[in-house]
Formats: structure tokens, C-alpha cells, sequence
């Protein structure tokens, strides 16, 4: 089959959201597609919108648009794993030859946005994001003034204008085949951040081979630079090469230079001269350190000593780019270097230090990485408090002026309740549901949904770690994706059956646990761990004991930083203070936010819980959400040959609701669903005459009765006003079918009979007069 027909195949039929202007409409959409939409001013092809970034989008967030932000009328898509080859190339022979270059390396694209000029934007599906990549150059016959013609790769951070209209173009913006509504996200031609990169080298040749120059590629792995003088006679980088020139570069260099010069020593591609093969025998590390050991930059005993000057640094320092084989060539020749000038296509990668050098020491097996202490940061993370007496980690922690205006401020997770970064608490007496309303958030961010109405934070997995009754968790679990998602658990989330020892007296626990969840998370994705309970990761220390439990909580932390994200631990308070965090108050102190979970109807059948946000850095605290818990039946038995069921956190109201409120309407609520299943029951029972059954499925047979037919009858014949519109209408019956598995009238009962092959319930009439 071919490609063009295989997206006939997957062609998707777009839904019509109601009440909405036709451009919200479209954004709705695109979110539903997998697809992260912004608002675009049309005219400057950019979004002012604060944080657009990073920003959860939500359906809330999408139609506040529509009045916050009127005067952007275009709309655009968020790049990373939508991943974009933008060929802004204005010859169409020259955007032709680069656009078949690209679909070589990368695939046959059908999904292309066609702007002001011919070469268009081809759409790519990357589950891996990686930063954009840059290549420019200068047109044959092109001036010294006349600016760089572009070829880029649009990866994080960036954004793609996908429908509205080109103020440059007169006219709208084209999609010749097919746009991205017609497939979900993760239909688009599939790509790695190996072949983005693969692409972009195979751009630099085909640019050079059509008379272009000063090629420059920047960005995500790959830095080059090539004027017209360069490309010619290139040499080989080899140890030697690499030598000679630091004896002209970074001489005295400070620390933060010196730690991005670890780049080109750690990933400049090194070639033996005699054989033109890679050059494995020479030891980076130990050029490093030698290097390392002149200038004024520092004066270093050996290479651990060399390695424990460098972790000092700390985190902040950890984090910068590294520099490239092009600022070294600039840097030498500047400083008097006259020999050869050496060009590779893989050039030095722009990722954090940190990993650099972690990788240069890894056979320098005397340097130990980790905790001096022992009590259990994993072996992969930075000493911050632990360091060698005499060293200084404050000028890593010390912003100056300006500086201070660029420390990041808490990103939401979920705005107004979970912040991206540190801890979080969720604090509550046992049996007032903290798991079952923790397991409903976290299920909700593997699946990039909305929390109670709350934009999420696209794009993070989820590790749920259950020390206490994991069973019934797992069931849990099986009910909300019952109830949310048909049946499925969301691939991004991972569930392990019992919580780390975060008081461990060696690194074997929480490092295990790392690498175990290293191999399964794709890299560069954030993590949300959840460990239930709290006191029970830490059984080997002492509650009250400030030493033990200040470990624990810093064990906690750097989990949470081992993949860039955030941790929620559910926690116990003492028996005579429901508001305060059991044990010492370093706990409450260092979280970034606490929730209190409560019953704040524990005398009604609804028992409703309530979840406050006591503490949040940022804006948060007050705000609120009231669930009430509903049971649903997982379709297996135990040994007593009862039905196992699941709880699934509803939720009924929140900030601006009072509590009463919110009961009140439930109540009622309950009381017309109560008199709907009397409805659908007689409804159904009258199918037995005729030897029907009801069943969800499109290829029923003619013995069969639909779920949409069943609502038509149900509204037409017994003026039943089901909730919800289309489908919906659908779902709700089969709510009501689910409470009917155990019901009996006279002779006649009614039951499950199990799921068909496309996951969907068949419900029987069963005879039970004998």
C-alpha cells in the first residue's frame, strides 16, 4: 500500500465542538488529535501569549482564548513531536531538490504547509522531541548583506503557523493534500532524532552541491560552519589537530567556559590519520585534565581532582551548553592559530555538561559519584550539600542584578494545584481517599486529559509507586480506566508494587529503581513519581527523627530530578492534628505544595471529600475541588463469588461551589439517574419477547438492538432525557446497563456477559424462571 493511501486509511472524520467561534472550533481539534494549538497573531506570526512554551492547553484554556486573546487569529501548533522540516527557500528548484532530500531521509510527507514560499513546511511525527535545528546559507549569487536563506528543523520551544491568513501571501495559508486534521498526531509519518539529524547533514550537502555558502548548521547536536574558502580541502580532526588547537583556545578561560569546553574534548569525532578510521585510544579525559592543568582556569592534581572541582559547581553550572568545534576554531585562529582548519559533518552536540563528563570519567572507576553520606541518592545524581571540605558551592548559587530576573518562577503542572518541580504533599487521614484522588490526577496526566476541568501539562509519564494494598489500588486503577478510557491503561503510566527505601544506608534501592524506570521512559521525558504512602518508604527511620527524615526528603527530591520532573507523596498526619505532616516539620517545610483531603460529608451516603491546597509556591493556596466516590465493577469475581469493583474519584464541584451546594445537586441528581434505570430496565426487558439482545457494537446482527438505537427508543418512546449529546447519549446508557448486571425482577434477571474483540460490553437477557 502506499503511503498516500495508508493515510486514506487512518483518515480521520473531525468532530464539531458546539458554541464555539470556528476558530476555537479548530483548536478544540487539534487537541483532540493529539495536537498542541496556540492562539497566532496573524500578522507578526508569533504568539504573545505568557508561557506558551510550556503551558498545559486545555479545552478551558482554548476558549478563554477566544476572548483573552481576540486579536490572534491564526492558529499554530506547538512543535516537538510534531516535528517540522520548514524549507524557507525562496528558488522553487532549489525548495523542490531540498523538500525530495528531506522526504528521502525522513519519508514520503503528505501533510504540507504550504506559506509565501514554494518549499512549504512537511509535518513529521517525533516521539522523541529534540531542539531545532538551524540550517542557513547564502543563495548563489547572493550579496555579503543579503540575509541566510533557511532550512529548519522545528523541534521544542518553537511553533508552526498551520491555518489562517499570510499577511506577506495575501491569501491563506495551504495545505495541498492533507492537513493535520485529517490524522491524529501519532499517525504522521513517524521519525527519530537520528534521522532529524540525518536530514539536516543531507540538507548542508545538497545546499553546498547547489553553489550555496557560508552554510551554517546550528542547534540539537549539530553545529558546523563552512564558508565557501572552508569547504574546500577539508582535514581530518585528529588528537593532534585537537591539541594544537586548545593550545590556543580557552587559555584562561573562567569555570562556566571551562565546563562548556568539555563538549568539544567529550564529541568532537577524532580520526586516525594512518588508518582514516575513529580513533578510539586516546583518552579524552586524561587531554582534558592536561589541558585542564595550564591557564588560569584552574591547576589540577588528576583527573578525580579534576572531576571533584568540576561537581562543585554544582547543578546551575551542570546546565549550560557546551561549546562546538566551530567556537574553538574561531576562538584558536583568533589567538594566533595559523594551521589547518578542520571540518567534520558530526560536530559537537549542545547537551548538559553534566553528561559530558560523566561519560569522559566513566572508566575512572576511583571517582565516587554520590551522596558522602550514604543514605541513598542515586549513584546518577549531583552532591550539593556533600562536598570536600574547603570547596565553595555558593558561587554557583549567587545571582547578581539582572541575573536574578532570569531564575525561573514554579511552572504548573496543573495550574493553581501541582507545580512541575519538588514535592508535593498529599496529606490525609487513612480512608479519606488520598489514593483514589491521587491515582484519578495521575491517571489523567499519563493521558494528557484535563484534571477537574484543569489544563495538564502535556507529555509526561507517570510512576506510580504502591507501598500499601496495592491490589486494591490496581483496582483503582482498572476502574478509572474503565470509567475515562475505555478499558485501556495509558501507556505513560507505570505502576510498581511496593514504594523505595529512601533511608537506605546504601545507593542499590532508589539507583535501581532508577535505571529499572530509565529503560522503559523515552529520553528527555519528564516524570511525575507518586509514592503511596510515605511512611511506609521510610519504615527504617524515625518519623520524629530530623537526620532520617531530612534524607528521606532529599532522596525524594533527587528522584524526582533524575528525570526532570516532580514527585507527590501521599502522607499521614499525627492522630491529634489533621493538618500537619507526622514527624518533623523539616517535611512540611521543604514541599513545594500540600494538599488536605477530607470527608466533609461523612454522615451522607455521597461521602464527599474535599481536596484544599494549603500550601503551593506561586498562586494556589484556597483553592479547592469536592469529589464524590463511585464504585465500579471490574467484570471479575473473588472466591466468594462476589463482583470486584474499584472506586473512581468524581468530581462535583470546587473553587466558587460551596460544599453544601455541590451535595445538594448530586443528591438530586442521583435521584433522576435512579429513575432512568428503572426506565432502560423495563425498556430492556421488553426486548426479551422478540429474543433481542443489547450490545455495543457497530456490526451487530439483526437479533441485536444497538446502544443508539436503544437511546432513540428511550428518548422517543419514554421521554427519557439522557445526558450528554451523541455518543455521550450512548455512554450513559451503558452506565445505567452496568447497574442493571445485578438486578431482579420476578423471573427475569440481567447480566454481563463479557467483552467482544473490540473491548466493548454484550449484555444478555437471561431466563432465570427455573
Amino acid at each position: 500500500m502506499s503511503a498516500r493511501n495508508e493515510v486514506m486509511e487512518r483518515r480521520v472524520v473531525p468532530l464539531k465542538p458546539d458554541g464555539a467561534s470556528p476558530e476555537t472550533q479548530r483548536r478544540i481539534l487539534l487537541l483532540g488529535r493529539g495536537y498542541e494549538p496556540i492562539p497566532i497573531h496573524a500578522e507578526s506570526k508569533a504568539c504573545y501569549v505568557k508561557g506558551w512554551t510550556s503551558m498545559g492547553i486545555g479545552h478551558r484554556v482554548i476558549r478563554a482564548w477566544e476572548t483573552e486573546r481576540a486579536d490572534h487569529e491564526s492558529t499554530g501548533c506547538r512543535t516537538g513531536k510534531l516535528a517540522v522540516a520548514d524549507v524557507d527557500l525562496s528558488n522553487a528548484e532549489h525548495a523542490a531538490a531540498v523538500s525530495d532530500v528531506v522526504q528521502t531521509t525522513l519519508g514520503l510527507c503528505p501533510y504540507v504547509r504550504i506559506g509565501n514560499k514554494p518549499g512549504g513546511a512537511l509535518c513529521y511525527y517525533n516521539p522523541h522531541p529534540i531542539a531545532k535545528i538551524t540550517v542557513a546559507g547564502r543563495a548563489p549569487g547572493a550579496g555579503d548583506n543579503d540575509k541566510h536563506e533557511l532550512v529548519e528543523f522545528l523541534g521544542t520551544g518553537q511553533q508552526l503557523v498551520t491555518y489562517g491568513f499570510h499577511h506577506g501571501k495575501g491569501a491563506d495559508y495551504e495545505w495541498p493534500e492533507y492537513d493535520l486534521l485529517d490524522s491524529r498526531l501519532e499517525d504522521l509519518p513517524p521519525v527519530t532524532p537520528d534521522m532529524i539529524r540525518e536530514a539536516a547533514q543531507a540538507v548542508v550537502a545538497a545546499l553546498i552541491e547547489r553553489g550555496f555558502t557560508d552554510v551554517k548548521v546550528t542547534g540539537s547536536g549539530l553545529n558546523v560552519c563552512l564558508s565557501s574558502k572552508a569547504s574546500e580541502g577539508l582535514t581530518p580532526v585528529t588528537p593532534e589537530w585537537l591539541c594544537a588547537m586548545f593550545e590556543y583556545a580557552g587559555r584562561d578561560c573562567d569555570m562556566d567556559e571551562w565546563i562548556g569546553w568539555m563538549c568539544v574534548w567529550k564529541y568532537t569525532p577524532l580520526i586516525d590519520p594512518e588508518t582514516g578510521e575513529p580513533d578510539e585510544d586516546f583518552d579524552r579525559f586524561e587531554g582534558f585534565h592536561e589541558w585542564s592543568a595550564t591557564g588560569d582556569h584552574g591547576n589540577y592534581e588528576g583527573v578525580a581532582d579534576c572531576l571533584q572541582h568540576w561537581l562543585s559547581k554544582g547543578e546551575t553550572d551542570a546546565r549550560s551548553d557546551g561549546k562546538t568545534i566551530a567556537s574553538l576554531v574561531q576562538e584558536a585562529t583568533a589567538n594566533g592559530y595559523t594551521g589547518p582548519v578542520a571540518w567534520n559533518p558530526n560536530a559537537v552536540p549542545k547537551t548538559p555538561a553534566i553528561e559530558m563528563l560523566r561519560g569522559m570519567a566513566k572508566d575512572q572507576t576511583a571517582v565516587v559519584v554520590g551522596d558522602a553520606s550514604g543514605s541513598g541518592v542515586a549513584n546518577d545524581d549531583i552532591p550539593r550539600d556533600d562536598i570536600e571540605p574547603g570547596e565553595n558551592r555558593w558561587p554557583a548559587l549567587m545571582f547578581r542584578g539582572d541575573a536574578i530576573a532570569k531564575i525561573e518562577p514554579p511552572v504548573p503542572l496543573i495550574p493553581g494545584y501541582l507545580i512541575s518541580k519538588g514535592v508535593t504533599a498529599a496529606l490525609a487521614t487513612r480512608g479519606h481517599g488520598k489514593t483514589v484522588i491521587v491515582a484519578d490526577m495521575a491517571l489523567q496526566i499519563a493521558n494528557n486529559g484535563t484534571w477537574c476541568g484543569e489544563p495538564v501539562m502535556p507529555g509526561w509519564h507517570v510512576i506510580f509507586l504502591c507501598g500499601e494494598d496495592w491490589q486494591n489500588t490496581a483496582g483503582h486503577i482498572q476502574a478509572w480506566c474503565k470509567r475515562h478510557n475505555g478499558g485501556k491503561v495509558p501507556e505513560s503510566f507505570t505502576f510498581f508494587t511496593d514504594v523505595p527505601n529512601l533511608l537506605a544506608r546504601d545507593n542499590h534501592d532508589v539507583s535501581g529503581l532508577v535505571e529499572t524506570t530509565r529503560a522503559h521512559i523515552p529520553e528527555g521525558a519528564p516524570v511525575l513519581w507518586v509514592v503511596d504512602t510515605w511512611q511506609r518508604a521510610t519504615t527504617d527511620g524515625g518519623q520524629n527523627e530530623d537526620h532520617d527524615m531530612k534524607g528521606a526528603f532529599r532522596n525524594l527530591e533527587e528522584l524526582a530530578k533524575s528525570f526532570d520532573g516532580a514527585a507527590i507523596g501521599c502522607f499521614h498526619p499525627p492522630k491529634n492534628d489533621a493538618k500537619t505532616i507526622s514527624g518533623v516539620a523539616f517535611q512540611e517545610n521543604a514541599t513545594v505544595g500540600i494538599w488536605h483531603i477530607e470527608k466533609i460529608a461523612p454522615d451522607t451516603a455521597e461521602g464527599v471529600r474535599k481536596l484544599t491546597v494549603g500550601r503551593l509556591k506561586g498562586r494556589g493556596e484556597g483553592n479547592y475541588k469536592m469529589f464524590r466516590f463511585d464504585s465500579i465493577g471490574l467484570g471479575v469475581r473473588d472466591y466468594f463469588d462476589q463482583e470486584l469493583t474499584g472506586a473512581v474519584a468524581h468530581h462535583i464541584g470546587g473553587t466558587g461551589e460551596s460544599a453544601e451546594t455541590a451535595i445538594e445537586r448530586v443528591r438530586a441528581q442521583r435521584e433522576k439517574d435512579a429513575e432512568a434505570v428503572e426506565i432502560v430496565f423495563e425498556a430492556v426487558k421488553g426486548f426479551l419477547e422478540d429474543g433481542k439482545r443489547v450490545l455495543n457494537h457497530n456490526n451487530a446482527k439483526s437479533s441485536a438492538v444497538q446502544l443508539k438505537d436503544l437511546v432513540t427508543i428511550l428518548e422517543n418512546d419514554h421521554e427519557l432525557a439522557l445526558p450528554g449529546s451523541g455518543r455521550k447519549k450512548a455512554v450513559a446508557v451503558r452506565s445505567y446497563l452496568d447497574r442493571l448486571t445485578s438486578k431482579v425482577d420476578g423471573r427475569l434477571g440481567y447480566r454481563e456477559r463479557g467483552k467482544n474483540g473490540h473491548g466493548y460490553a454484550t449484555y444478555f437477557l437471561v431466563d432465570r424462571s427455573e
